[in-house]
């Protein structure tokens, strides 16, 4: 996980470079999904990039726990979502793709989610 955090701050730290956007944020939720409850904390990177009226974008999410007897945190789920948007006003076009991956440590079995989606989106309005 330390070295996941000190790679995400040095790839934000470089995108400026780019022109680049990124985002880094931490934060704590209740979440459930069918017959599953999700870890409470997150750290999730956002990054995208705008091009004429494309924006691309990426997204990555990494749901964890503490452990109540140290100080460390166990990863538990992965999302990856990748997209683009294409804006015409009144219209935009969206196409994305989002998938869910468990973070299998060799001595746990997986009670993590699988699975994802792949959407195009057609929006009407401001």
């Amino acid at each position: 996980m330390r070295k996941l955090l000190i790679i995400v701050l040095l790839l934000c730290l470089s995108f400026p470079l780019f022109s680049i956007d990124a985002r880094i944020s931490l934060g704590w939720q209740d979440k459930y999904t069918y017959l599953h409850h999700h870890d409470p904390y997150y750290v999730k990177l956002s990054v995208w990039q705008d091009i004429w009226r494309i924006r691309l974008y990426g997204e990555y999410v990494n749901e964890f726990h503490k452990s109540p007897s140290s100080m460390f945190f166990w990863p538990t789920q992965d999302y990856y979502t990748v997209g683009a948007t294409l804006e015409i006003d009144p219209f935009t076009l969206t196409v994305e793709h989002q998938c869910y991956h468990p973070v299998i440590c060799w001595h746990e079995t997986s009670s993590g989610l699988n699975g994802g989606y792949t959407k195009v989106e057609i929006s009407f309005g401001n």
